[in-house]
């Protein structure tokens, strides 16, 4: 998912949604520009198949087919990307 992000946060749909200093952690972080945000489909594939959901249901969730889900789901949700998205934004 790609948002632009505000230059300041008092003018910031962020602010409303996460409050004061998530808005002006991203909006120091990215400025004005574009910002791709992680969707972590692996992740959320394996957290889903963890709880039971059929492969068909993941796919509908994720907004993908299911054979894309079958990919996603061999794959190993990586902890260097959550890492880094745990990072501080400064």
């Amino acid at each position: 998912m790609r948002i632009k992000t505000a230059r300041t946060p008092e003018l910031s749909r962020l602010t409303e949604l996460f409050g004061f200093p998530v808005s002006k952690a991203i909006c120091n972080r990215f400025c004005g520009n574009d910002w791709q945000v992680p969707v972590c489909r692996v992740w959320r594939a394996s957290i889903l198949k963890e709880k039971g959901h059929t492969n068909n249901e993941i796919a509908n969730r994720l907004g993908t087919t299911w054979r894309n889900v079958q990919k996603l789901l061999s794959k190993k949700p990586s902890t260097s990307r959550q890492q880094s998205l745990e990072a501080p934004l400064v």
